[in-house]
């Protein structure tokens, strides 16, 4: 197995870049953050114009049916200029969710138009916090509708359907994924307040709304599907979080050999220096588990939820502590609204809630403890 890009990666990374470089940068994400706009339209226009939106969906749906190490790119990419659109809402949530578990009509239906940019889709998995178990699961599904509360949901108000984690109302132990048209009246979504508003979050109450069950493979069970989806999120996440953590230590490094002190690049200081190696190390590591992580995905491998989780608790640290020196390292300036940093800071903030904390790290050691208890 490669464990590595190859150069038609380099050259898609390369292309995606450019256009999020020289078009889009932070700009975008300072002007939701001033309140101007819910979503970067230049961005989101610009992502579905390049095909990116349907990177993962297969041909026969509208898409391009590319290997998953492409989602890793763009997401790393989207990461470094803290990008203000629902990329990880809509395309590896909703599309993969549908791609993976629908039916053959429900992926006619709604592939094709998540590809386009059309439909924009999430997912609404958490309920104050990721489930560990499928007692956790508090939203209940029947013959009257979908009945509960997710919170927080990223890219509610921007959705027009959302893959919803929830329990049979007969039987609790009966997990399934559901696709919810948001457009209903039987649904009410709220607006939260959140430490990064570029990427706005929302609480979403269903009563007794319609539902559709994402109905194949029926071999495989509700609670089995979600942890999938769940392993694949962490994965992709992951990216997005080292692409942020690159770019926070550029910062850093360029600031570090810019400003002067006493006639000297603080660069040059061993304080600096050691803070931002300490970075590097961090971004190489989380790097390496996360393409591996990526393979396994490619392969479908059952070390999948292992892999995943060593990424995502990797990555997680990476990009919060790269994100903190880089304001540490700017000083006085770095704590103000003008300058960069702490647009890093916020979004590393964020990711490293979207999925929750805690719950991988038990995952980790369950995984870590399988083969003993054999």
């Amino acid at each position: 197995m490669d464990f590595e890009f190859n150069e038609e990666h380099s050259l898609f990374r390369e292309q995606l870049r450019r256009f999020l470089s020289e078009q889009v940068g932070f700009g975008e994400t300072r002007n939701l953050l001033d309140g101007n706009a819910v979503i970067s339209e230049l961005t989101w226009d610009g992502l579905v114009e390049m095909g990116i939106t349907a990177i993962s969906i297969p041909e026969e749906y509208g898409g391009l049916g590319l290997d998953p190490l492409f989602m890793c790119v763009a997401a790393e990419e989207l990461g470094r200029v803290c990008a203000s659109v629902p990329f990880s809402s809509s395309i590896y949530g909703a599309a993969e969710a549908i791609n993976l578990f629908g039916s053959e009509a429900q992926k006619k239906e709604y592939l094709p138009n998540l590809a386009a940019g059309k439909t924009i889709g999430t997912w609404a998995f958490s309920e104050n916090s990721i489930p560990g178990s499928p007692e956790n699961i508090k939203c209940r599904h029947g013959s009257d509708g979908l009945v509960g509360v997710k919170s927080p949901i990223f890219d509610g108000a921007l959705a027009d359907i959302a893959i919803v984690l929830s329990a049979d109302d007969k039987d609790a132990t009966k997990v399934a994924l559901l696709i919810v048209d948001l457009k209903q009246d039987a649904i009410e979504i709220k607006p939260l307040n959140s430490v990064d508003n570029s990427r706005p979050i929302t609480n979403i109450e269903f009563s007794n709304a319609a539902y559709e069950i994402l109905d194949g493979p029926e071999a495989i069970d509700g609670w089995a599907k979600y942890q999938d989806l769940l392993n694949r999120a962490a994965v992709y996440t992951a990216f997005e979080q080292i692409g942020g953590a690159d770019s926070a230590l550029e910062m850093a490094r360029d600031y570090a050999l810019e400003r002067k002190t006493f006639g000297r690049q603080i660069g040059s200081y061993q304080a600096i220096k050691h803070k931002l190696a300490d970075a590097f190390v961090k971004i190489a590591l989380a790097k390496v588990n996360a393409l591996y992580a990526a393979k396994m995905i490619e392969a479908d491998s059952e070390e999948m939820a292992i892999s995943a989780s060593a990424a995502r608790i990797a990555a997680s640290e990476a990009y919060s502590y790269t994100a903190k020196e880089n304001i540490q390292t700017h000083g006085g300036m770095g704590m103000t609204w003008e300058a960069d940093p702490h647009l890093h800071y916020r979004r590393s903030k964020v990711l490293e809630l979207s999925l929750g904390v805690q719950v991988w790290n038990d995952k980790l050691v369950s995984e870590l403890i399988k083969p003993s208890a054999q």
